[in-house]
């Protein structure tokens, strides 16, 4: 099943759009705006082309519209199909399947099985192996066996998702998390005019970096963005996306079937406070329950 019909050249009806066309934007040269999100993956349009509504402001990156409709997954015996996040109910249990993020904005691919819940973000579905990633010298394979329960080796961290899945290297111990393994490895910051990429940690270094955005210590030997060329700009991942990756304004979720409305954080001069830390939120978007505004999932959930 195609993705989208082609109306005429550079002009299409996507599937998760049907009431409007969609027109080709090979413009690379436009200025960057990290609240214009692709409807699909949720991330910004950091290069590359793109399609834009020719009524609204509907976005999709070029590789997201022409994503495959049905895909078997090697961590899932089943075919899954991409589904565009529509108004039905969600959980605080609505997570991707393969990595510990909420999916309750832009498109996943899902199980049609019936009472078979596997879901995942489209970034977490079209990652592949072999896997090769910047962050290490081998090809990565999903070897992982039935319990087996490894820890990241980029991130330190073990995978509390059902499939407790992998990528891992056949030559060495090396491991890597869906989440690590599916951060963009270049980004833009709109007070650079360089892309950022992605450092995985440097185990001799000896520099001291400076997150820009919060003006704290950047621990070199994690991960954190930063700028190759002379301007020298580091950010902390956190600090570039917020503490939940793939959150759109507007989206929202059910938790302990109270509503929890995801609400951009840039509409008042002064940032929100949050309710549980009493600190003011640093992030792009906030979380809003029964009238009370958190800056993390973390802290709403001390507060249920």
């Amino acid at each position: 099943v195609e993705p989208f019909v082609r109306i005429s050249d550079g002009i299409i009806q996507h599937f998760s759009h049907q009431h409007h066309h969609l027109k080709l934007d090979e413009d690379t040269s436009r200025d960057y705006d990290e609240d214009k999100l692709c409807q699909c993956c949720v991330m910004p349009v950091f290069s590359g082309n793109l399609y834009s509504c020719m009524q609204c402001d509907f976005i999709l990156h070029e590789a997201c519209a022409n994503l495959s409709r049905r895909i078997h997954h090697p961590v899932h015996p089943h075919m899954l199909t991409l589904v565009a996040r529509c108004d039905d109910v969600r959980k605080s249990e609505d997570i991707c399947s393969t990595c510990t993020r909420l999916s309750v904005a832009g498109f996943f691919y899902e199980c049609g099985k019936r009472e078979c819940y596997f879901k995942l973000h489209v970034q977490c579905g079209i990652v592949s192996e072999p896997l090769v990633h910047e962050s290490h010298m081998h090809p990565l394979f999903l070897t992982s066996k039935p319990g087996e329960y490894r820890k990241c080796s980029v991130c330190k961290m073990l995978s509390p998702t059902h499939t407790r899945e992998t990528f891992n290297c056949i030559e060495c111990d090396f491991a890597l998390c869906f989440e690590c393994a599916t951060l963009p490895h270049e980004v833009m910051y709109k007070h650079d005019k360089h892309m950022l990429s992605l450092s995985y940690g440097e185990e001799t270094g000896t520099m001291t970096y400076w997150c820009e955005l919060c003006e704290k210590k950047v621990n070199p030997k994690e991960q954190f963005y930063k700028c190759d060329e002379y301007c020298c700009v580091t950010l902390h991942i956190e600090c570039l996306f917020g503490t939940e990756l793939y959150m759109m304004p507007g989206s929202f979720w059910f938790y302990y079937n109270k509503k929890v409305d995801v609400l951009p954080n840039n509409q008042n001069m002064c940032r929100p406070i949050c309710s549980f830390c009493e600190k003011r939120s640093p992030y792009k978007v906030v979380f809003q329950l029964s009238g009370s505004i958190y800056c993390s999932r973390r802290c709403l959930k001390f507060c249920v």
